[in-house]
């Protein structure tokens, strides 16, 4: 009774492994070579969680990855801090003739290019180490890539704008762009 126990178990299971792989193909999903009954009973009753469900798990995974570790938001602020004592300090009381004009462009060229390098530069930290988790959890379709992206911007959001503020408070207010008018800040 044992052999033609695990015979029928056999047989069920090399069904529902080929009518995994039919369904999975069907989604345009790579196949596993070996699934448990476990694993055929769960990906064919798989359903996509809610958008709304799938952006709050995001969301809080993120900001727990962001509280966990508070030394790239330091770095992030710190660099803005430096890079516009820098900024200013290499333009500092720059003169009105040809010359002046040219260290203006050059350092407002600068001040646009900066906010970009420090809103790319948590990406390209976190990614390399992400990317595994990142892979296997959208080929299980437990969220959608967009959603995703959403989630880890909002989470961001309040440090990319401090950050450059801070820059630019630093590139307005020491190198003179605010000779003529004070009020000209919120514009800059």
């Amino acid at each position: 009774a044992i052999s033609g126990t695990s015979t029928a178990t056999m047989k069920l299971k090399d069904k529902l492994n080929q009518e995994v792989k039919t369904q999975l193909a069907n989604r345009g999903a790579p196949a596993p070579a070996n699934t448990s009954l476990k694993d055929i009973i769960a990906l064919l009753s798989k359903e996509p969680a809610p958008l709304s469900r799938q952006f709050s798990v995001l969301f809080l995974r993120a900001a727990k990855n962001q509280i966990r570790n508070p030394f790239l938001t330091g770095a992030r602020l710190a660099l803005a801090t430096f890079m516009g004592g820098l900024m200013s300090a290499l333009f500092n009381e720059m003169t009105t003739n040809q010359a002046g004009l040219n260290d203006r462009r050059l350092l407002l060229s600068v001040s646009c290019f900066l906010p970009t390098l420090l809103a790319i530069a948590p990406v390209v930290q976190s990614f390399p180490v992400e990317k595994p988790t990142i892979i296997r959890e959208y080929s299980a379709q437990m969220y959608s890539m967009w959603v995703y992206n959403l989630a880890r911007a909002t989470v961001e959001l309040p440090v990319m704008f401090v950050a450059p503020f801070i820059l630019s408070s630093f590139i307005f207010w020491i190198p003179g762009l605010n000779d003529a008018d004070e009020t000209r800040f919120r514009d800059f």
